[in-house]
């Protein structure tokens, strides 16, 4: 009845039912890219995680888990003893140690374009649930801890070969996304690595068949 008093009397209904506006400066734009990504009006729509799934969802295990099938093929093709297989299991930890260094240090540098787009802005840097120094010091730490493991443990040309990937994807393929559509071929020699690596970790130099391995990933 009082509604319906109101609406007769003129009154407007934006009176009786007052809406919040977000300032168009909390949105994230190109020219406000240091705007505090954790308080953006898109946390209300984020479901509740725990630190170890944000850290989980930051490392892109899913997608990382093709790295090491690839390493697995590499190896499986190079390995010819018994002796050769129990090595296995470090040659694989290192390359996701490594491939999640990767992910992670991708994800850092691009974390003020992914605020801008509705598909990653829900990611954990994004949102503020992962802070960039978080991120900085676990993309270090795996990328470090992948390249010791496959230099102490398996051998020098394997380590370097996860660490020149790392480097190479995140310091060339990354930034390079925006500047040309060439991009993609740079992107394709990391993605065509981690067999070569495996084929490594078994004989310790770079074989014909790791280059066949490496042309066919490449080319695919």
């Amino acid at each position: 009845m009082n509604r319906i008093k109101e609406l007769e009397s003129g009154e407007s209904a934006t009176t009786a039912y007052p809406t919040t506006a977000y300032p168009t400066s909390a949105y994230p734009t190109a020219a406000n890219r240091d705007y505090p990504l954790s308080s953006s009006p898109r946390r209300a729509s984020i479901l509740p995680n725990t630190r170890l799934v944000d850290f989980y969802e930051l490392i892109k295990p899913r997608m990382n888990l093709l790295v090491v099938a690839t390493t697995l093929v590499g190896y499986y093709m190079a390995a010819s003893s018994t002796a050769d297989w129990k090595r296995l299991p470090i040659a694989l930890l290192g390359t996701a140690l490594c491939a999640a260094s990767a992910s992670i240090l991708n994800q850092l540098v691009e974390r003020r374009y992914d605020a801008l787009m509705d598909r990653t802005a829900n990611r954990p840097l994004p949102t503020g649930r992962i802070t960039p120094s978080e991120a900085k010091l676990l993309g270090i730490a795996t990328g470090l801890a992948g390249g010791l493991c496959l230099y102490l443990m398996i051998n020098p040309l394997t380590a370097a070969l996860g660490i020149g990937t790392v480097l190479l994807y995140v310091l060339v393929y990354t930034p390079l996304k925006r500047r040309t559509v060439y991009n993609t071929i740079i992107g394709a020699i990391p993605g065509a690595i981690p067999p070569v690596m495996g084929f490594t970790a078994v004989t310790g130099k770079i074989t014909p068949g790791a280059i066949a391995l490496f042309l066919i990933l490449f080319i695919w």
